[in-house]
């Protein structure tokens, strides 16, 4: 036996300390199934390696799950992680300081019930989190939201990112997510690709589409740039930048003018064709009318959409490029008209897919982490809806809208009446001043709140402006369940023990709940 052998034997450390253990990507939203090999003596991931379990990835991985899950335990990370609870004793621009967790929970009680009784509970702001927490953290942040603060201002990042795509496929087809799996992708006959691209942002979901073409599937790429989606296509539409609407009303009226739509999927499965058709056939929507604007070739526009509609399994795939955009709902309906007026919705292969970014955002989203809707997308004006929820939860409901993570700045910073200002902020695995719109803006809008609490992992960019800060458990280190962006529900399994004052997200939410007089007693996810 060599030293380092005989090292590690006195350590603890034997073939039988090693365990493979199944768990889903924290990363993206491809709900890839990693196989991690952890080192129980020394309580570290040894490696990560595709799972054949994983539907999605089929034992593939990309370069982030591969390798991404080393801040577990690399000592020397540049952004530290947060160990222990933190509060400024001396108030805003003092020091932070660890605490006991009693004392944290206790001010920030303290703190969160002072500000409701001056000012109400639509004076506190509450964001989560579409990442490493899972659903059970997001249903329980909702909750606490809304039957402890006593407010539906809670939402999250699917706010700036494809917000637009659960509130455009809300209103077209009924539900805000993926009507087509990843795995179909690869039995598609033809791939509507806009404003996105696969390989970059999901490269799983990229080999799907690698292999579609592979079969013989011909794809449409509308991007202003000649991204790898668009070298894999065979038309390419180099729009220009904001023109979105343009082309896709164009594509429309190709398709009803010369009748390529399918009459007896409208007639069984939609409503409202006949006036929208009526709209559509204008000539001012003609590709040849659009042309100047879009710097698009006529030809190609029509080529596209008799293209798109040759098929019974036509994919439409799109990202960030069309709904981080002042018309971005618009386009996400428009894009569901192309696939319901050509019958491409609602069988194997084919459909609609908004691919979501973040491993979570679709979990999130159906947990009910938005100022407008409960769990499962159960809106909070509706009486019958909300009675439901107060019978189970024990509690009068607030019965408006709460507000957009996006309006925060202009209730700080532009609200002339304190009663209507935001006084409060909780943020849970959100940077918002490093990741939201605007960053001089929201940086003085948090320091212009009085009260911060932040809980997360890394000492980010928000914590500079934190009050109180909880030191949260991180991917890897807790249970949960992730929802991937084609509705697929995962298990995610603990791999190492967290450090002793870490908690995870959902007890830190439990613990304050319980010190602000609203019991919340759950034992595990």
């Amino acid at each position: 036996m060599d030293k380092k052998s005989i090292e590690l034997k006195k350590r603890g450390v034997t073939m039988d300390t090693y365990k493979n253990i199944d768990t889903v990507c924290p990363y993206c939203g491809s709900g890839c199934v990693i196989t991690c090999t952890v080192n129980t003596a020394t309580n570290r991931v040894i490696e990560a390696k595709g799972s054949p379990e994983g539907v999605n990835n089929e034992g593939r991985l990309c370069l982030k799950g591969l390798y991404g899950w080393d801040y577990l335990n690399d000592p020397q990370i540049l952004t530290k992680r947060i160990r222990h609870p933190m509060m400024r004793k001396g108030g805003k621009g003092s020091p932070l300081v660890e605490v006991s967790w009693q004392e944290a929970i206790e001010y920030t009680a303290s703190r969160l019930k002072a500000i409701i009784k001056e000012y109400g509970p639509d004076a506190v702001m509450g964001a989560g989190s579409a990442r490493g927490p899972g659903n059970e953290t997001a249903y329980i942040t909702q909750k606490f939201m809304r039957a402890v603060i006593g407010t539906n201002n809670v939402d999250h990042c699917a706010r700036i990112c494809h917000g637009a795509s659960v509130a455009g496929l809300s209103q077209s087809v009924g539900e805000g997510a993926m009507s087509v799996s990843i795995p179909e992708i690869e039995d598609a006959e033809v791939i509507f690709n806009i404003g996105y691209n696969a390989p970059v942002s999901h490269p799983i979901v990229a080999r799907r589409v690698v292999k579609a073409k592979k079969k013989g599937c011909k794809i449409i790429c509308v991007d202003p740039r000649l991204t790898e989606m668009g070298r894999l296509a065979d038309i390419y539409l180099p729009l220009k930048g904001g023109t979105n609407m343009l082309l896709l009303n164009a594509m429309a009226h190709v398709m009803v003018t010369e009748d390529l739509v399918d009459r007896d999927f409208i007639e069984k499965h939609t409503t409202g064709f006949e006036a929208y058709a009526e709209e559509i056939a204008q000539d001012k929507y003609a590709p040849e009318a659009v042309a100047a604007a879009t710097h698009l070739d006529p030809d190609d526009i029509r080529k596209a959409a008799r293209l798109f509609a040759s098929s019974k399994h036509t994919v439409t795939l799109w990202g960030m490029g069309i709904t981080q955009f002042s018309q971005g709902v618009e386009c996400v309906i428009a894009c569901s008209n192309l696939s319901l007026m050509t019958g491409n919705y609602g069988h194997y292969a084919t459909g609609v897919g908004p691919v979501r970014g973040q491993n979570n955002v679709q979990g999130t989203c159906d947990m009910g982490v938005l100022p407008n809707q409960y769990p499962g997308y159960q809106s909070v004006t509706d009486e019958t809806v909300r009675r439901k929820f107060e019978k189970a939860w024990g509690c009068a409901l607030p019965d408006k809208v709460g507000l957009p993570l996006t309006r925060v700045p202009a209730k700080v910073l532009r609200e002339p009446d304190p009663k209507k200002q935001i006084h409060a902020y909780y943020i849970i695995g959100e940077d918002p001043a490093q990741s939201d719109p605007d960053l001089p803006e929201i940086r003085r809008t948090l320091n212009a709140i009085a009260f911060v609490a932040v809980q997360d992992i890394f000492f980010n960019k928000t914590c500079e402006h934190a009050d109180v800060i909880f030191p949260a458990t991180a991917w890897g280190e807790h249970d949960a369940v992730y929802s991937s962006c084609d509705r697929r529900f995962q298990r995610v399994r603990k791999l190492i023990e967290p450090q002793p004052d870490c908690k995870p997200d959902w007890e830190i939410l439990c613990l304050l709940a319980n010190a602000m007089g609203y019991p919340m007693h759950y034992d595990n996810t």
